[in-house]
């Protein structure tokens, strides 16, 4: 399943990718998705371990991944 197609799996569909991510990260799923990575964490960057100005990414693009089955 590609990129897009993930994204409309999710319920997130636009008339392009960037938008149909930026909806994505604004969401509800994102937010809990995000919180608990960070909770996983410790909160702390995990190349340096500072706790200031954390940004959460993905490692990968994949279904489970981008709907919060796996946060590994």
């Amino acid at each position: 399943m590609n990129f897009i197609d993930i994204l409309k799996e999710l319920g997130f569909e636009a008339n392009d990718q960037k938008t149909a991510y930026a909806k994505y990260q604004k969401s509800q799923l994102w937010k809990d998705i995000r919180e608990k990575v960070l909770t996983r964490d410790d909160h702390r960057c995990q190349c340096c371990g500072d706790k200031d100005k954390l940004v959460v990414h993905h490692r990968e693009y994949s279904y489970d991944v981008m709907s919060g089955e796996n946060i590994d």
